[in-house]
């Protein structure tokens, strides 16, 4: 995967859930939606109310960003000039650790922050202050990690998969892998991580230890999955929606959409929306799949689309939050 390819699947990936297995656990998403506000990030960081979608302040113009992290004190962004700490009312930066490649979206957990970088870099930053706890040398780019039992998975673009003690950096295991990740591991019940390689592999990996739970192959390599209860759901370059147990990796159903689905799809309520990277907008049954409907959007979109009160929003390609029309 080359470093432009990266930075685009970062810019594009998207809506991960804002929990973790094992702990509470705040993960990247695009646009990131909380009581009041909806953030977004893609050229710069917006700051959108949710009553009436306005904008109401834009920070780090011009600047490539990835998706915000967003707590009680701060949003957190990675950019091509290091990871800012923004003033959730007012997006004033309140700290900046500056760095000469980028800086990827961080994850979080119980005020620490675990960001990985192009560079091969691993740091552990206090949310409310920007002081390093620990920091650690990799191969290859470092993807946000999973944070599962008091360990930090992550991998890139060496092969590689590790596990490391949160708060101390010291490595617990090194596991190698067919290829690298197609972006980052994903929290799973049962003390688990969900990763997916280009090689067409997903494979569930415990985080204390490394060892491999299951392993399946698909025919195209799928992006990180959304993982619900016992479900996982995965988009693949090869334009197919595919659902599988997470206990075992078994098949449950997959659809059709023809079209590349880079995105983490958006579960509310028993349906499952997802978004390709052609403006395409579909929704199904997420127990059995069953398609219910389908739009195209006259934009290109760089996140999955949410519903948020009853409004189904996403971000376009100019980094501009859209709503688009639900069909009657």
């Amino acid at each position: 995967m080359t470093n432009r390819l990266a930075t685009r699947v970062f810019a594009c990936l998207s809506i991960l859930p804002p929990f973790a297995y094992g702990g509470t656990t705040s993960y990247p998403e695009n646009p990131h939606v909380t009581r009041d506000a909806i953030y977004t990030a893609s050229v710069g960081v917006s700051r959108y109310e949710r009553t009436d979608l306005q904008r109401t302040w834009h920070a780090l113009p011009d600047l490539q960003t990835f998706e915000p992290v967003v707590t009680e004190a701060a949003v957190l962004v990675g950019s091509t000039n290091g990871l800012y700490s923004l003033a959730p009312l007012t997006g004033k930066i309140q700290w900046h650790i500056a760095a000469a490649k980028p800086v990827y979206s961080p994850a979080v957990s119980d005020g620490v922050a675990y960001v990985g970088a192009a560079d091969g870099t691993v740091r552990a930053v206090y949310v409310n202050t920007g002081r390093i706890l620990w920091k650690r040398q990799f191969a290859g780019w470092i993807y946000p990690p999973a944070i599962v039992e008091g360990v930090v998975v992550f991998g890139g673009g060496d092969g590689q998969l590790h596990g490391v003690h949160a708060g101390s950096g010291i490595l617990a295991w090194s596991k190698p892998l067919s290829q690298e990740l197609v972006y980052r591991p994903v929290a799973a019940p049962g003390g688990r991580v969900i990763i997916t390689t280009f090689t067409g592999d997903v494979i569930a990996i415990a985080a204390t230890d490394g060892k491999t739970i299951w392993k399946v192959t698909d025919p195209t390599p799928g992006f990180s999955p959304l993982v619900r209860d016992d479900h996982l759901y995965m988009g693949t370059f090869g334009g197919v929606l595919r659902a599988r147990n997470v206990t075992d990796g078994r098949l449950l159903w997959t659809q059709r959409l023809e079209e590349k689905l880079p995105f983490m799809p958006h579960y509310e309520d028993g349906v499952l929306l997802i978004g390709s990277d052609q403006g395409g907008v579909a929704t199904f049954s997420a127990d059995v799949g069953n398609p219910l409907w389908r739009r195209e959007h006259r934009y290109a979109l760089t996140t999955n689309p949410v519903l948020i009160d009853r409004r189904i929003v996403a971000v376009s390609e100019n980094g501009q939050l859209v709503t688009l029309r639900q069909p009657q």
